[in-house]
């Protein structure tokens, strides 16, 4: 390598020169060199980034050819995962300690929250019990959310409560920046797009997954006390 140079934002292209002191670097006909280097990961979203090559000789500048069409171009695209752990010990600012209002176990083995036996009015109240990680290269101006939904929640038939099940958001063991958090406690819905549990509008990039903190009660006031299993179902959407 002769010589590099960083591209500057909008300004000019980074540049990586290939040959001695001279500016000789001699590649038999039929024959390639390879090139390798570490690219810090852009994040945004949709943008794509040109690698040409140039072969020069003299006063000859030759521009090299592609394999296939647009094999120079990369384009970064928007990629999301989930991580959901129940009864977490760490979040992401520091030590949590799942606790409930009454009795209730955590099953490792099916991962299962059970709220106990719970009568009519009556409920039940579990802080802290689940942590949902977000790992995402969405950045501002990208806008983005974790939605909820259940596959079941029987209704109520008076009281606070309108079903069941309902969640809210431990804002102050979450993740900060978000523009809107759920942190009053919501029916968990069983349909649509879900329950936002938080949103941005734009947030700025992070190597680390974004940590939420969710609280979980079963509020039974008029509705069944028959024992029932709920599954529970995150969803990462960008808009």
């Amino acid at each position: 390598v002769t010589s590099y140079s960083s591209p500057v934002a909008k300004t000019s292209n980074g540049q990586i020169v290939i040959g001695n002191s001279g500016g000789t670097c001699t590649i038999p006909s039929g024959t390639s060199i390879n090139v390798n280097f570490d690219m810090k990961a852009p994040y945004k979203p949709n943008d794509t980034y040109q690698f040409p090559t140039t072969v020069s000789q003299g006063a000859t500048n030759v521009s090299a050819a592609e394999t296939w069409t647009g094999d120079t171009y990369i384009q970064t695209q928007l990629a999301a995962s989930l991580s959901i752990t129940v009864w977490p010990s760490t979040g992401p600012l520091g030590v949590l300690t799942p606790t409930c209002t009454a009795a209730c176990t955590y099953d490792q083995t099916t991962n299962m929250l059970n709220f106990g036996t719970i009568g009519s009015p009556a409920s039940n109240t579990g802080t802290d019990v689940v942590l949902v990680d977000v790992s995402t290269n969405a950045a501002s101006p990208t806008a983005w959310g974790v939605y909820v939904t259940t596959n079941t929640n029987p209704a109520n038939t008076t009281g606070t409560y309108a079903n069941e099940l309902v969640t809210g958001v431990d804002q102050a063991k979450s993740t900060s920046g978000f523009t809107t958090y759920q942190t009053t406690m919501t029916v968990v819905p069983t349909s649509g797009t879900g329950l936002a549990t938080v949103h941005t509008t734009g947030m700025n990039p992070s190597r680390t997954p974004f940590g939420i903190v969710n609280n979980y009660e079963v509020y039974i006031n008029g509705g069944t006390t028959t024992a029932q299993t709920a599954t529970v179902t995150y969803t990462f959407l960008a808009q």
